[in-house]
């Protein structure tokens, strides 16, 4: 039972499955990038290092967000399982995709 009085002064939020799964990662892509490859590559890469802590009911997704002075900022949305750590996850993606030769600034 929640009283009124924090019913009446406290905002709900709702938040979705989707929500509550995501481990977002933003990266930036070189200019010249091939967005249909490196989104492949991503996926694969993700697949293959955190494979058994996906949540499979969502899809990962690779968000072209936007265009910057160092190239093209992409949002990487993967999604977990609910035992799963989201920081962990977090960084062994980052790990994983360290080094690639379409992030920007790698080899420039």
């Amino acid at each position: 039972i929640i009283p009124n009085s924090v019913l009446n002064k406290t905002a709900l939020v709702h938040r979705t499955r989707w929500d509550v799964t995501e481990v977002p990662v933003t990266i930036v892509l070189k200019p010249s990038a091939d967005l249909e490859a490196v989104t492949q590559e991503i996926i694969e890469t993700i697949q293959e290092t955190v494979s058994s802590q996906l949540d499979r009911t969502f899809p990962i997704e690779v968000e072209a967000a936007s265009i910057a002075d160092a190239g093209i900022t992409v949002i990487i949305h993967a999604h977990i399982k609910d035992d799963a750590n989201e920081m962990s996850v977090r960084d062994k993606i980052v790990r994983a995709l360290a080094g690639s030769s379409w992030l920007a600034g790698v080899g420039a």
